[in-house]
């Protein structure tokens, strides 16, 4: 592999001792080799270290950083950003996983229509790995515009097509993360709302690929699906920081 990949996956850790042998597996499958493995493990305090150790020992490809304090999921993938060396840049849940030929398909569609975001549909786990539901299913290949992907991610009025605000069923260009000085929220959740408005707000144009899924497992006791008073909090966050960005770079006239 060259010392410039073509995509960067990034993987936050923290404390999933009983999935994160699965969410690499996954990867180091891919019928693609043309990419760089970056983990950031942030601060787990169960056995993650010792089987990320043993999962990625001998590849030459994978990045690894052990973090001293946990900083959030947000702040981690920050870090793999700015360790990444790909054109591309995905990431991934160390609790989900991948269709075998999943970045090999969103690569090639990504360059082919020389789009700055690609996204795939979405398979949802509920505590079950063996009876999906289609979260989220394009039902045909096509481009769209950055202003109608926004459209469709902010349900601005009925249509066939939805996004998801999750980051991980998309690859970005990097250069449009970079230009645009697009990184996530300080907030510990909800902060995918905010980094998926400001990636399709700069966006031109947008691929949809129907043939090949993320797996998104949701664990009843995982942070992104408990609901508490904090996570209020953090969404109120998160939209608070979104205005003032938005007024910052003289947009929010156009999204009010």
């Amino acid at each position: 592999m060259s010392n410039y990949p073509l995509l960067s996956i990034i993987v936050p850790v923290y404390n999933t001792e009983k999935y994160i042998s699965r969410c690499i597996e996954t990867i180091v499958s891919q019928s693609m080799n043309d990419y760089e493995l970056i983990i950031i493990n942030d601060a787990s305090t169960d056995k993650s270290d010792e089987i990320i150790k043993k999962r990625i020992s001998g590849l030459k490809n994978a990045k690894y950083y052990v973090l001293k304090k946990n900083i959030g999921v947000g702040n981690a993938r920050n870090i793999g950003m700015e360790n990444s060396k790909g054109k591309y840049i995905g990431f991934i849940d160390s609790d989900d996983w991948l269709d075998s030929s999943y970045y090999e398909i969103m690569t090639q569609t990504i360059v082919k229509n020389d789009a700055d975001i690609c996204v795939s549909g979405i398979k949802t786990e509920i505590d079950d790995v063996y009876f999906p539901k289609f979260r989220y299913d394009y039902p045909f290949n096509t481009v769209i515009s950055g202003e109608f992907g926004l459209h469709s991610l902010t349900d601005m009025y009925n249509h066939d097509i939805r996004i998801s605000p999750i980051v991980n069923n998309k690859i970005y260009k990097k250069s449009l993360l970079e230009d645009n000085q697009l990184l996530f929220d300080k907030s510990r959740r909800s902060q995918d709302n905010y980094f998926t408005f400001m990636a399709l707000l700069y966006a031109e144009k947008i691929s949809l690929v129907n043939n090949t899924f993320y797996h998104y497992y949701q664990r009843p006791k995982s942070a992104t699906h408990n609901f508490s008073k904090s996570y209020i909090d953090d969404y109120v966050f998160i939209l608070n920081s979104l205005k003032k960005t938005l007024v910052q770079r003289n947009l929010f006239s156009f999204y009010e």
